[in-house]
């Protein structure tokens, strides 16, 4: 499970910018945040203090609690002269703390996995340029942030490396809330989340449609979730029906008649149409369709890496892109995922944010990506995705080993 900076931006410009910034402050960011899109990506500098305060939040059901220094005074003799008294108050709601503390503990596994030895949620935070790394994360007993960075930019790094959230702020979190279970003195209990709030139901979906499993529907479609009171989804799945099922399949329109054929190869544009087995079987194949872009892979020395592809942990790569004059203008965007984190997106005319320059997709385009150290999977996707007008889209993914 990895961060996507599309969604953040997306589920941000859904709800309201306006309503992200006063979230925040009210949740105890005491940084001025201005209502633009860049706050959804981490664009604000704030203090790890104020981080800590708000996954407190989660942590404890919705109620807010400051941090303070001093829980109470005694005298010489260990009398309490005074204590703190401090009760919190509400934020968010039960149902929203737990939803977020539950995908967080999604979020932890696939980067800790049971590496810490207690229930526990958490989520990391990488800049551009390795600027700086964050991990937060809480149990129902103790919140923990962890900031590892620089001032600025002109700082010259101590280690040659892309500092990640996950391979340098996450371990030193973890490390210490193990320590704290293990403390002599006051030992931190490994106490359980809690169970979804009263009035959350679970329910199996279909991922497809959104809708209500039915009889019909792909097991690798059908996921479970909670639902807030009155969002369970109440109808069966229209999409996957008795007789007919979802097949990629290539279209021409001819004379205002459309045909269709099955692909060829992994360079055929397709969609997705409902056919019975009988009709899809029946259909040719279309084995003539193009390359829409040649690329090459190399390490930081230069050397070509050739297919199969094999990546090593830290390492860093550079992606050569040239798209053939014969398909120049069916498209205008190029995606680039390693596993399913976006690398690189070009789309023609816009300015290109590493290099400064127009991107025009007669010119080589060009790109560098990193490896996690940490990285725990054994294969990895590269995945290029293209778009272009009407609806043209293409996704070839290939496999890459990780050693």
């Amino acid at each position: 499970m990895t961060s996507s900076n599309v969604c953040a931006l997306r589920a941000g410009l859904r709800v309201g910018l306006d309503r992200v910034a006063y979230y925040a402050a009210k949740m105890g960011l005491k940084t001025p945040i201005m209502p633009y899109p860049s706050i959804t990506v981490g664009s604000v500098e704030v203090r790890p203090v104020d981080m800590c305060t708000a996954y407190a939040s989660l942590a404890s059901g919705g109620i807010r609690h400051d941090p303070v220094a001093i829980l109470e005074v005694q005298n010489r003799d260990g009398i309490i002269i005074e204590r703190y008294q401090g009760t919190g108050f509400r934020v968010l709601s039960e149902e929203t703390a737990w939803t977020l503390g539950n995908i967080f503990q999604d979020v932890l596994h696939s980067i800790l996995g049971s590496t810490i030895k207690t229930p526990a949620a958490g989520k990391t935070g990488t800049s551009t340029g390795s600027l700086n790394a964050w991990y937060c994360c809480f149990t129902p007993e103790i919140t923990v942030t962890c900031y590892v960075g620089k001032d600025s930019k002109k700082v010259m790094s101590a280690v040659n490396t892309i500092i990640w959230g996950s391979s340098m702020a996450a371990p030193m979190a973890r490390d210490f809330v193990n320590a704290c279970l293990t403390d002599k003195k006051h030992p931190l209990p490994k106490t359980p989340f809690l169970p979804a709030p009263k009035g959350m139901t679970g329910s199996l979906f279909c991922k497809t449609s959104g809708e209500l499993i039915n009889g019909f529907c792909p097991k690798d479609q059908i996921d479970s979730e909670y639902f807030f009171a009155g969002t369970t989804p109440d109808t069966p799945c229209q999409y996957h029906k008795q007789g007919v099922f979802p097949y990629n399949v290539v279209e021409e329109v001819i004379d205002g008649k459309k045909y269709y054929y099955k692909p060829g190869n992994s360079w055929c544009v397709t969609k997705e149409v409902l056919l019975s087995k009988d009709v899809y079987e029946k259909l040719p194949a279309k084995s003539d369709c193009p390359a829409l872009i040649n690329f090459t892979i190399s390490d930081q020395s230069g050397q070509l890496l050739q297919e199969p592809y094999s990546f090593s942990k830290g390492g860093i790569y550079n992606l050569d892109v040239v798209i053939p004059q014969d398909v120049l203008g069916k498209f205008n965007e190029v995606d680039v995922y390693f596993g399913d984190m976006r690398v690189k997106r070009w789309q023609e005319g816009d300015l290109d944010s590493d290099t400064g320059q127009k991107i025009e997709f007669n010119s080589p385009l060009i790109t560098t990506f990193a490896v996690s150290p940490d990285d725990t999977d054994k294969t990895k996707k590269l995945i290029f995705e293209i778009r272009g007008p009407n609806g043209f889209y293409l996704k070839k993914a290939l496999d890459v080993g990780i050693n």
